[in-house]
């Protein structure tokens, strides 16, 4: 779903185009022999907090596009997984789609599973870095709805947010003894995650 400007999620020109594409296979009869893929692999924040970059852990940054149509196998449409999921987990999904044995030793995972309905089992946590000359290098992880990130050469503050009290991360609960405790768990798999530090 898509809300107002400003917030990184209104429909975009290439949205409109996909959607195009898939009416068109439907409408010559073969959008059950294709896989649609429409993705991004950033956002751009779009003004939120005064920021017009993609260099940020912000949801305007890093929540992003992630479309599949695949109505030949077997996937009900229109569906918005509520799990964390990477644009890494594209290719295993791919694979499983298509009948070809996911590679060991990938840091993706196939969606098929949570495309049917099958929620058992997902870790649902997700990781993101980057490296940038201005911000140097950063990382984030988010687990459920907590989302915590840092810049490791930077004098700036942690960040920590509620996503569930919280969803336009307005207010850092790095500081706050309520969430001392997921704080240190979420840093413990920064610590032991192997970015690029």
């Amino acid at each position: 779903s898509h809300t107002e400007p400003g917030t990184g999620l209104w429909p975009t020109v290439k949205e409109v185009r996909n959607a195009r594409v898939v009416e068109y296979l439907d409408e010559v009869g073969v959008l059950d022999d294709f896989i649609v893929v429409f993705l991004s692999d950033h956002g751009e924040i779009l003004g939120q907090k005064g920021l017009w970059h993609k260099l940020q852990f912000f949801d305007g940054a890093v929540r992003v596009p992630f479309s599949i149509t695949a109505p030949g196998a077997g996937v009900a449409g229109g569906q918005i997984l509520a799990q964390n999921v990477s644009l890494v987990d594209l290719f295993p999904t791919l694979c499983e789609l298509v009948d070809v044995p996911v590679p060991e030793g990938l840091d993706g995972r196939s969606l098929l599973p949570l495309m049917r309905g099958d929620v058992n089992g997902w870790d649902n946590e997700v990781y993101s870095e980057m490296y940038q000359e201005l911000n140097g290098p950063g990382e984030m992880v988010k687990v459920d709805q907590l989302k915590y990130f840092r810049f490791t050469e930077r004098d700036w503050p942690d960040q920590l947010f509620d996503q569930n009290s919280d969803p336009l991360e307005t207010h850092n609960l790095i500081d706050d003894p309520a969430y001392a405790e997921p704080l240190a768990k979420l840093r413990a798999k920064l610590d032991g995650w192997g970015s690029l530090r």
